[in-house]
């Protein structure tokens, strides 16, 4: 991701350079990304300036036109029907499809994940016998730990 004046700069200079007044003097841009996944970190800045740096709030995002991967890649490859599952479940989260609850507005994640109560457990879900199996590289790639924030601090 880049600043979205870094965008605005390309198009005054392509139309410079073009002697063309057109968005980007009518020289086609392939832009690629998730724009679900992190914004852009600004130094000493506030939420509010994270979006503001971001391409769809520049004057240029109403002239992108947009388009959609529809299909698992890897899933479809490898034939397995879990990671479709997954993949799906993926989708229907950051596009918030995933019904709230009535009673406390929360999201059910159930199905999505293991859910523990402690760090250790957590530790020892994933990564059973760490002590005995840590140099086997292709069984760390298959584990990982995954959170929203990083906030409890490395035990």
């Amino acid at each position: 991701m880049s600043h979205n004046l870094a965008y605005e700069a390309r198009n005054l200079t392509l139309k410079d350079l073009r002697e063309n007044n057109r968005l980007f003097g009518e020289v086609t841009l392939l832009l690629s990304g998730d724009f679900c996944q992190t914004l852009l970190v600004i130094q000493r800045g506030t939420p509010t300036d994270e979006i503001n740096a971001c391409i769809k709030s520049s004057f240029l995002w109403p002239s992108v036109v947009r388009l959609h991967l529809t299909r698992n890649m890897r899933s479809a490859i490898l034939g397995d029907e879990t990671s479709a599952h997954f993949a799906a479940g993926l989708l229907h989260i950051g596009e918030g499809r995933l019904p709230v609850s009535a009673e406390d507005g929360f999201v059910s994640l159930d199905g999505y994940g293991t859910f523990v109560d402690s760090t250790e457990e957590l530790r020892e879900s994933v990564y059973p016998s760490l002590q005995q199996r840590f140099q086997y590289v292709d069984w760390l790639f298959e584990r990982a730990i995954i959170c929203p924030r990083n906030d409890a601090a490395a035990a």
